[in-house]
């Protein structure tokens, strides 16, 4: 759980930092340009790509997937990755 928060604070702080930092800047007229400016429409887009990164934070950070990842590292209950993989059935092999 710890790890999910963590990731989901990092991509949060990636993808909405540019934008609050560059209407800060524009607040503060540090930008001294009044024209039309790429940059704002870049960095809300960017903004934007937090609501569609988020769910994926959550599906590939579960703990399933982490313990399948890391070798049963972040396993849950008496379940094992090597007891898993030996109560498999053998599959055909075609020679």
């Amino acid at each position: 759980m710890m790890v999910q928060l963590a990731a989901v604070t990092v991509v949060s702080c990636v993808c909405w930092g540019p934008f609050l930092i560059h209407i800060l800047m524009k607040q503060f007229k540090w930008d001294l340009h009044n024209t039309k400016d790429p940059f704002t429409l870049l960095t809300l887009r960017m903004a934007a790509w937090n609501q569609i990164l988020d769910p994926w934070v959550y599906i590939l950070l579960r703990r399933k997937v982490l313990s399948s990842l890391c070798c049963g590292r972040y396993s849950q209950g008496t379940t094992s990755i090597n007891s898993f993989s030996e109560s498999r059935r053998p599959t055909f092999t075609l020679e």
